[in-house]
């Protein structure tokens, strides 16, 4: 889905290409960003190669047909998205995208008004590095992108919207999190852990890519939701028990619903947002499924898989306590 400053910048683009060059124009816009980019801010936003707009490659074929005109442009930025222009506005662009054939932007730049690069006197760390990593875009990762379609899927549960793969990353580092969680969760989209398939090419290490505990291939959604090692289940209900307390329905837990965790919205008996209870459902959901995957790591890889040693662990709420010895939650 792209986003509001995007969809403005490719509509101004059209109107500018279908416009005789004669005519003065004038823009109503919603994004302020987008207005700065094309005016206050637009020098600075050459001088360093516009690093850091998203939009940048329809922001400067943009600037390049406005300098190809000979008449007076100018944007105005509105915030009633009620006005009867605008209803119709959106009407119009919604018929337009419903088109068979719809009209394709030029996005080429006449040498005469093309400028890039960055200027040595205007940039910093910061700006060079965002250029150096705006030409280096990094590949697609497979894994990541099952992932991130699966956290959509939950995340929009959740919200009862779509969402983006920039809202999705941004939730990974929610405020409700600890820094070890964020990173946690971050190894979790990537799959970047040591877990499973990874195992398989490793030499005398082959055993790994089983779980030892229930002889079935090892893998995240396995740890953390499936597996009868002790100690998994346990916590969980504890998560469980602690949320019922708060008087709401503990859902079913997934990989994806763990990693969607920063997209809760918890509505109390009135039908109001209760803030306070959907901080406690992220750090219940998020650190519950770390300690899991710590616990994980501490059997498998620092007792060899023994499912009789007694695993010790640390809870805030609980002291010390042996996983083995621990009542089962009912």
């Amino acid at each position: 889905m792209a986003s509001p400053e995007a969809g403005g910048a490719a509509a101004i683009l059209h109107a500018i290409q279908h416009s005789p060059i004669s005519v003065e124009l004038n823009f109503k816009v919603q994004s302020k960003k987008l207005i700065k980019s094309l005016t206050t801010d637009l020098q600075k936003c050459e001088d360093t190669d516009w690093a850091g707009i998203e939009t940048d490659h329809l922001l400067k074929p943009i600037v390049a047909c406005l300098r190809g005109r000979g008449t007076k442009c100018t944007f105005q930025r509105i915030a009633d998205t009620e006005n009867l222009k605008m209803k119709e506005a959106l009407e119009m662009l919604g018929h337009t995208q419903d088109q068979e054939n719809p009209t394709e932007l030029l996005t080429d730049i006449p040498p005469e008004y093309r400028v890039s690069g960055l200027k040595l006197s205007k940039g910093t760390q910061r700006s060079f590095y965002r250029a150096i990593k705006g030409k280096r875009k990094a590949p697609d990762r497979e894994k990541t992108t099952i992932m991130m379609g699966r956290t959509k899927c939950e995340a929009e549960v959740l919200a009862g919207r779509t969402t983006t793969d920039t809202e999705i990353w941004n939730s990974l580092c929610h405020i409700d999190l600890t820094r070890t969680t964020r990173d946690f969760l971050w190894r979790c989209m990537h799959q970047a852990y040591k877990a499973g398939e990874y195992w398989r090419n490793i030499p005398n290490f082959e055993h790994r890519a089983i779980c030892q505990h229930c002889q079935v291939d090892d893998n995240l959604d396995h740890i953390l939701t499936e597996c009868e090692a002790p100690g998994r289940e346990i916590l969980w209900n504890l998560a469980k028990r602690l949320w019922e307390m708060k008087g709401y329905q503990w859902p079913e837990i997934s990989l994806g619903r763990v990693l969607a965790c920063g997209f809760t919205e918890v509505e109390d008996a009135n039908g109001k947002r209760d803030r306070g209870a959907d901080r406690l459902y992220r750090i219940l959901v998020s650190e519950t499924a770390h300690l899991i995957w710590k616990l994980c790591c501490t059997r498998v890889i620092e007792r060899g898989s023994d499912p009789t040693c007694y695993l010790h662990l640390r809870l805030p709420f609980l002291g010390t306590f042996r996983v083995n010895s621990f009542p089962r939650v009912k």
